[in-house]
């Protein structure tokens, strides 16, 4: 298949230029409403929006230019096919769950998991099995689930009906598949990957690890917004194995998904696959050097420190770098530091910032970054790095944890007296958008204690702030 075209952005621009009287929604009419107005640039997005007119396809039952841009998706990441997704990787794994899990199926799950893999369990009525992830013991940061977790996971829900993990992490961390995928399979059991931050992964770059497509998972979510030059929210379902129930996975994406999509958004995951499948080597050889020399330079900071994963059985993202501070700052407050410099950063925990970097070098001033940092920390005096790590995970565990469907008595109680108490509630800092505490998960003190240094940093939370005011939803002692 030709790589080099993209049939829907060519067919949208086509369209804007062919100078139509458009009578059809959206009600910009191809911008035209505000053609006159203070957002020109606005306007010109507004020219590719349409909808399913003649000769624009239908994202639910493709048949022109949607299908043969999935099919020259599905072509350049080798699936049996790949669905565009316009609710982001949130909507393909609830899709994919949902199509195989039902009532009562215990599924294996990674337990730092983003909250969509444990909505779609919830409305599937599945039974999720929490499985710990290792942590690295030098820089705190989550690396993945060993095989020996997934061979204990097995050994106590042998007819477990499917796994869940994620792969790469949040901050770029991940491992190999090809075992996972293997033991899940002689199990009889599906292997889902959460790849959300892995889109980039199959242009084959010896700095870039493998997808785990090529590990043989059944079915991929990928944010492609994440790591490619597509819009917010666009995202790929691709399905890699004829073990998939590909139809009932299509239905639950009829039904998910608007049936009204943003052509915009289709049109980015076009434009995304176009340029990864063409970016030339020098080109990403190029990017990757340019990067690597500035995490480079930001590690003879000494206020700061570069937190790279020393286990051979795992690997980082050449486009990940995660920064510790050695200072009295956290990491939330560098991130705030740094805005107020023009520098804005993917994520901030207590201990660490993660910055995302792009898969060009073009309006990246690599020296102006590092002296933006060198600014910001002049004047911290060098302290011993503080705790880095987001997750108080014991070592090893597999835990039955059904959501909270278990009746009697609950009462609110102050996070600080909560500890030993069983949640009823989820409380989930965002981002990224991994439940720090789950329903029937037990509180310790280092959840106390992390969520009172969230609260204490301003951390956002997307399940509310409540639990400040009212206390924490817990089972009733008396």
């Amino acid at each position: 298949m030709d790589q080099t075209r993209r049939p829907i952005f060519e067919a949208l621009v086509e369209h804007a230029h062919a100078g139509r009287y458009d009578f059809h929604v959206p009600g910009h009419k191809h911008g035209r409403v505000l053609a006159q107005s203070d957002v020109s640039e606005w306007f010109e997005i507004l020219k590719l929006d349409v909808t399913e007119i003649t000769g624009m396809d239908d994202l639910h039952a493709p048949k022109g230019i949607i299908k043969n841009a999935e099919k020259l998706t599905a072509a350049y990441y080798n699936t049996i096919d790949t669905s565009f997704l316009v609710g982001g990787s949130t909507v393909g794994i609830l899709a994919m769950i949902l199509a195989h899990i039902d009532d009562d199926d215990v599924v294996l799950v990674q337990r730092d998991c983003h909250q969509s893999v444990l909505h779609a369990l919830e409305l599937a009525r599945g039974v999720p099995v929490m499985l710990s992830p290792d942590i690295d013991r030098d820089t705190g940061l989550s690396l993945g689930i060993s095989l020996e977790t997934l061979e204990e996971g097995f050994a106590a829900f042998p007819k477990a009906k499917a796994v869940v993990l994620t792969n790469p992490s949040y901050e770029g961390v991940g491992q190999a598949l090809d075992e996972h995928v293997h033991m899940a399979h002689q199990f009889g059991s599906f292997l889902f990957v959460d790849e959300a931050h892995g889109a980039h992964l199959k242009y084959g770059h010896r700095a870039i690890a493998a997808s785990s497509l090529d590990a043989g998972a059944d079915a991929v979510v990928q944010s492609a917004h994440k790591m490619l030059p597509a819009m917010t929210m666009a995202s790929y379902l691709h399905i890699n194995t004829e073990r998939v129930n590909l139809q009932e996975v299509k239905r639950y994406l009829r039904m998910l998904q608007s049936s009204s999509p943003s052509y915009p958004l289709l049109a980015s995951l076009d434009i995304a696959r176009y340029f990864i499948a063409n970016l030339p080597l020098e080109d990403m050889e190029r990017v990757i050097r340019h990067w690597y020399n500035i995490g480079k330079e930001l590690a003879q900071i000494e206020q700061l420190d570069i937190l790279e994963v020393a286990s051979s059985s795992y690997w980082q993202d050449p486009f990940k770098c995660i920064i510790a501070p050695r200072c009295s700052l956290s990491g939330i407050e560098l991130k705030s530091e740094l805005e107020k410099q023009g520098v804005d950063v993917e994520m901030a925990t207590l201990g660490y910032i993660v910055l995302t970097f792009p898969l060009t070098v073009e309006g990246y001033d690599g020296e102006s970054i590092v002296e933006t940092f060198r600014s910001v920390l002049k004047n911290e005096q060098v302290v011993e790095r503080s705790s880095t790590s987001r997750f108080p995970f014991a070592h090893r565990w597999v835990e039955l944890a059904p959501f909270a469907k278990a009746e009697g008595d609950i009462e609110y109680v102050p996070i600080s007296s909560a500890v030993g108490r069983l949640m009823r509630e989820v409380i989930t800092p965002y981002p990224p958008g991994i439940p720090l505490l789950l329903p029937g998960e037990r509180v310790t003190e280092q959840h106390v204690e992390q969520l009172q240094r969230l609260e204490k940093q301003g951390a956002r939370f997307q399940t509310g702030e409540s639990w400040m005011e009212s206390g924490v939803k817990v089972d009733c002692e008396c």
